[in-house]
């Protein structure tokens, strides 16, 4: 079970942290959130097919004893495995290549309001909280508290169909 959730989390992980390093590192110093996010998203769809393959291969493992709780925890371990491996990209990429993300994140953000046509307020109170994260997302554990929310909930629904949907049909009932 642990070299199925090891392997199968680094692949993912891998492939992951490759795509968003290549993504911001594409664009030099100009970044495209709207094309990152859904780049990223979609990266991060297809990587969690992994809980789905190391389930199915646990389930040819473990045979005829398959139990959704055993078969949810390699699952989640995967997922976990990848988005520590995600975090900790992000960690590298943004020390190093982007340290002004926020700067630049938040003149993105206040941008889409202001072409929206938000009022003076609602821009200026954005611009207050906008200025309240760029304070926060200084703190390394806050950072990589907010990137790992980003991604695991993904990979915990992911892991969480795939023990549903893997199952031999001669199985008992999930326990």
């Amino acid at each position: 079970m642990k070299k199925i959730i090891l392997t199968h989390g680094i692949l993912g992980g891998a492939l992951i942290s490759a795509i968003m390093a290549f993504s911001i590192l594409k664009y030099n110093d100009v970044i495209n959130f709207n094309e990152n996010m859904i780049y990223g998203f979609s990266f991060m769809l297809i990587a969690f097919i992994l809980p789905f393959i190391s389930i199915w291969k646990f389930r040819k493992v473990d045979g005829p004893s398959y139990q959704f709780k055993r078969a949810f925890v390699v699952g989640l371990g995967v997922s976990f495995v990848a988005s520590v491996m995600y975090v900790l990209t992000w960690e590298v990429v943004f020390n190093v290549y982007i340290p002004n993300f926020m700067e630049k994140y938040s003149e993105f953000c206040l941008k889409q309001l202001t072409e929206s046509g938000a009022t003076a307020d609602v821009i200026a109170a954005k611009q207050s909280e906008m200025a309240h994260q760029s304070v926060m997302y200084v703190k390394a554990w806050y950072r990589m508290g907010l990137t790992y929310m980003e991604i695991f909930p993904i990979g915990l629904i992911a892991s969480s169909i795939a023990a549903l949907t893997i199952r031999k049909k001669n199985n008992v009932p999930i326990s």
